[in-house]
This record gives C-alpha cells, structure tokens and sequence, in this order.
C-alpha cells in the first residue's frame, strides 16, 4: 500500500509538473503570436513609410545641391564685392551727371547697372 501511495504521489507530482509544462508552453505560443503579430503591424507601417523616406531623401538630396549652390554664389558675390566695380565712385558720377557709358567703362559696371545707377542717383531734369 505503502508503495502504492507513492506511485500515486509521483503520479500526481508528474501530472502537476506536466500541468505546469503545458500552462508554460501556451503562455510561450500566446507570446509568440503576439510577437508575430507585432512583427506583421511593423512591417506594415516600415511598407507604408519607405515611400515617404524615399521622397524626404531626394528632398534633402535637393536641398543639399541647392545649398551647395548658393554657398558657391556667395563666394562669387563675395569675391566680386572686393575686386568688382566700384558702385561707389558710379554713384558720385552718376549725380555728377555722368552718363550711363561713361561709368561703364570707369567703373567697371555692365550697362544695365549703369543705367540703373544713374535712373537712381543722376541728376533730376526739371
């Protein structure tokens, strides 16, 4: 009898730990389809968000070369306002009452800024 008991006691502590094993085992598939289903959801919104980061990158690709652009201009602009024309001097000129071909050729402007300059600062008729 004695013996008996303990076989119904190692029975009843393997279904116990068998029972456990199991409660395990379904929380682990329970975490495992949930798992998968994240997955899934994030896989979704990486498909639905390349486009828009394709689009972003080729913005900023813009950006970049029209940054890089206007960073050259500057430089020009930069190294044209200290050996360029002297826009000072076409102005005392200009309200000396130069004439627009005349400060192109002292100064070193092109016509239309000649022009421009003595609409702006010649001497008023009338």
């Amino acid at each position: 009898m004695w013996l008996a008991g303990g076989a119904i006691g190692v029975l009843g502590l393997g279904l116990y730990l068998a029972w456990l094993g199991l409660r395990r085992l379904m929380a682990a598939e329970r975490l495992v389809r949930d798992l998968r289903q994240e997955v899934r959801s994030q896989l979704r919104e990486a498909t639905e968000l390349k486009p828009l980061v394709l689009q972003m990158g080729e913005r900023l690709s813009a950006v970049e070369r029209r940054a890089q652009y206007l960073g050259e201009r500057q430089q020009q602009v930069e190294a044209r306002a200290t050996s360029g024309p002297d826009y000072d001097q076409a102005i005392r000129m200009a309200k000396a009452g130069a004439a627009p071909d005349e400060i192109m050729r002292q100064c070193g402007l092109g016509q239309n800024e000649a022009r421009l300059i003595v609409s702006i600062h010649g001497l008023r008729e009338g």
